[in-house]
């Protein structure tokens, strides 16, 4: 895998706390996610990703992986009546609420990992945007690190 370029649709999710619940019979960690709706994003993730893949196998190769997630700018940001299509001057341009860039970012890498990458250490460069849209989701670009 070379480049891969893919979107998808959702509302992105953190992934939520991890809780430990105990052993497996086979010495194995049993850790749970308290985040349902994180669990629904990360499956959605997933997906996208092994569409994008086409079947071919996870990378170890280092990686330049860019995420810009895509929210839905609150009602309140804009005007009533007749003109509420135009935002309020007072609109800010950068989604600065919760959840933060990174949380989203984790649960999304992670749930693209043993689809694109073998382990999401093969990461070297990350760069990650959050912005405004009319259509929520996330845009991936991945590539082979290059010196």
């Amino acid at each position: 895998m070379i480049a891969l370029e893919f979107f998808i649709p959702g509302i992105p999710r953190p992934g939520g706390s991890k809780r430990f619940l105990g052993m497996s019979k086979k010495g194995h960690a049993i850790i749970a996610d308290d985040c349902v709706k994180g669990k629904d994003w990360r499956a959605s993730v997933a997906f996208g990703a092994r569409e994008a893949m086409q079947n071919n196998i996870p990378t170890d190769d280092a990686l330049c992986v860019r995420m810009t997630f895509h929210v839905l700018r609150p009602k309140g940001h804009f005007r009533s009546g007749a003109n509420s299509h135009i935002l309020k001057p007072t609109a800010p341009k950068f989604p600065t609420t919760k959840p933060d860039v990174l949380k989203i970012a984790r649960s999304t890498e992670d749930a693209m990992t043993g689809i694109v990458w073998k382990d999401d250490a093969a990461t070297v460069t990350l760069v990650l945007k959050k912005r405004y849209s009319d259509t929520p989701g996330v845009e991936i670009i991945v590539r082979k690190e290059i010196l």
